[in-house]
């Protein structure tokens, strides 16, 4: 009876690489749990991974290059400098991925963006920073059906700022990224 299981499971989940390959002019989004490891401002008590989501929307111009747009959040909470803080960290990039294997079900994919993010801390009282933003991953990216997958990816997020009373700010850090994504069918090329 498992083993029946398990083939009905493979045969649901394993997609055929002609259905489920990367296609040009197609639509994206992507749902990310994350993990963040970023470094504790002088003088706090923090944890060392902070929690996060992430939403990321993309459009494909061709079937190995993706332009899109993330937008994340993660929340730490600090203990010191006179009270316990709570440190949002919240980027929204425009961000470009690239595959050199479009054609194949499971493929790696390079991410690169830039953008802002907004860093607000919480505690006896409360300030916002809204440093610049670099971000580089990389990952994998697994197809499911022609409509959905998965996805997985470790990068680096560079964005810091200067509190008056916490000091320097990771908003940043090492990032730890896990989810599913969605496809919608490529929209027609049309000619002017």
């Amino acid at each position: 009876m498992k083993r029946a299981a398990l083939a009905l499971a493979a045969a649901l989940l394993l997609p055929s690489a002609a259905q489920a390959r990367s296609l040009a002019r197609e639509g994206t989004v992507a749902i990310l749990p994350s993990a963040r490891f970023g470094s504790t401002p002088k003088g706090l008590d923090a944890p060392a991974a902070a929690p996060g989501l992430g939403l990321a929307f993309g459009f494909k111009p061709s079937a190995s290059f993706e332009l899109g747009i993330d937008v994340a959040g993660s929340m730490s909470e600090a203990k010191g400098s006179g009270g316990s803080w709570r440190i949002l960290g919240a980027p929204l990039l425009l961000r470009a991925s690239w595959t050199p294997t479009p054609d194949l079900d499971w493929r790696p994919v390079l991410h690169a963006g830039v953008g802002k993010a907004l860093v607000t801390v919480d505690g006896p009282s409360y300030r916002e920073h809204t440093p610049t933003a670099f971000f580089a991953a990389l990952g994998v990216q697994g197809d499911l059906s022609d409509t959905i997958g998965l996805m997985a990816d470790v990068g680096y997020l560079h964005s810091r700022a200067d509190d008056a009373t916490l000091g320097r700010l990771d908003a940043g850090g090492a990032i730890v990224r896990a989810g599913v994504y969605f496809r919608w069918e490529p929209i027609p090329e049309r000619r002017f």
